[in-house]
C-alpha cells in the first residue's frame, strides 16, 4: 500500500478517521473510512450504524479500478476481522479495501481465551494483558490469536512485538499461563479517550466498590441510552462513593444543572451522573 505523506492517518485504526493521498497517483484526496463502512451495510441490507465498531484497518489502497460502490467483501484469509468492505472507486481515484473489528464475544476483552488446544483451563484474556502490564483503560477489545500447549514452566506473560500489519496496538505471549497454556493476545487499542467502547473502572481506593473493568459503553446501557448514534464518551469523573457527600443511583441528568461537571458541562449532548454497577462514582458526558 502506498501511503506518502498520508502515512499516520493511513495506519490509524480509528473507525472516524479519514485515508486517502494513496495508491499511485498521489492526487492528495482524502476519504472517511466511516462513510465507506455505512454505504456497504446499506448495499447489504443490514442497519446503518456504527454501533459497536471497535477498530478499521486500511488494509489496502491502490489505484481506482472499477466502477465504484461500497460492499461487504470477503477477509483476507486467516485476518481477525468481523467483516470487511471494498470499494473498487471511492470516487477520489482510490481503490480500498477495509478491515472492520466489532464488539462480539471474540474481541470481549473480559472473556476467556479461546480455541485452546492443549487441554488446559483458558482464564480471562483482560487478567492476562494486566498480568504483563498492560493497562485495561488503554484497550477497548482483546482477540485470541494463539492457544496451545503449554511449551515449558510456569511464566509471567510479557508485552511483544505485533505482528506486521495486524488492527492490534498491544500484543501479549506467555509459553506457560500457570495453566497448561501457551497464549498469545492481540490488544485492540482504544480510539482516544472519548472511545465509547474503551474500558474503565478500579475508581475506588477506599474498599468501597468492586474491582475490575468493563466498557464505557456498559454505562449508556445501564441507563437506557441506545449506542446507535454516539460518538463519543468521556469519563469526567470516577472515584470514591463517598466523594463529595456521597452519590445517587446512575442516571442520566441534565449536564448544565449539574455542578459536578463544572466549565466541562457545554461540550456534552448528554450526561450520566451516579453510582455504577461496580459502586464507582461516576460522571459522564456523551456526544451524538
Amino acid at each position: 500500500m502506498s501511503e506518502s505523506g498520508a502515512r499516520n492517518v493511513n495506519t490509524s485504526l480509528d473507525p472516524f478517521e479519514e485515508y486517502g493521498n494513496c495508491g499511485g497517483s498521489e492526487m492528495g484526496n482524502f476519504g472517511s473510512k466511516a462513510t465507506a463502512i455505512l454505504y456497504a451495510l446499506q448495499n447489504a441490507g443490514k442497519p446503518v450504524t456504527l454501533k459497536g465498531v471497535l477498530a478499521v484497518k486500511l488494509l489496502s489502497c491502490k489505484t481506482f479500478t472499477g466502477g465504484g460502490g461500497s460492499y461487504i467483501v470477503p477477509c483476507p484469509s486467516g485476518s481477525p476481522y468481523t467483516y470487511c468492505v471494498g470499494n473498487d472507486n471511492d470516487g477520489l481515484g482510490h481503490d480500498i479495501l477495509l478491515g472492520v473489528l466489532t464488539r462480539n464475544e471474540r474481541t470481549n476483552p473480559s472473556a476467556k481465551y479461546s480455541g485452546c488446544t492443549g487441554g488446559g483451563a483458558p482464564q480471562s484474556k483482560l487478567a492476562l494483558y494486566q498480568a504483563a502490564g498492560g493497562d485495561p483503560r488503554m484497550i477497548n477489545g482483546i482477540v485470541t490469536l494463539q492457544c496451545g500447549a503449554a511449551t515449558g514452566p510456569s511464566v509471567k506473560p510479557r508485552q511483544v512485538t505485533c505482528p506486521w500489519n495486524s488492527p492490534f496496538k498491544y500484543c501479549v505471549q506467555t509459553s506457560n499461563d500457570g495453566r497448561g497454556n501457551a497464549v498469545v493476545l492481540g490488544a485492540i487499542g482504544a480510539n482516544g479517550a472519548g472511545d465509547p467502547y474503551a474500558l474503565y473502572g478500579n475508581c475506588t481506593s477506599r474498599g468501597e466498590g468492586q474491582p475490575g473493568f468493563r466498557a464505557k459503553a456498559d454505562i449508556l446501557t445501564d441507563v437506557g441510552i441506545s449506542l446507535d448514534r454516539v460518538r463519543t464518551i468521556d469519563i469526567v469523573g470516577c472515584n470514591n462513593p463517598s466523594s463529595g457527600g456521597g452519590a445517587p443511583p446512575l442516571a442520566v441528568v441534565e449536564c448544565s444543572t449539574l455542578g459536578v461537571f463544572g466549565l466541562q458541562a457545554i461540550y456534552y449532548d448528554q450526561c450520566v451522573y451516579g453510582l455504577d454497577a461496580k459502586h464507582n462514582r461516576l460522571t459522564v458526558g456523551i456526544n451524538n
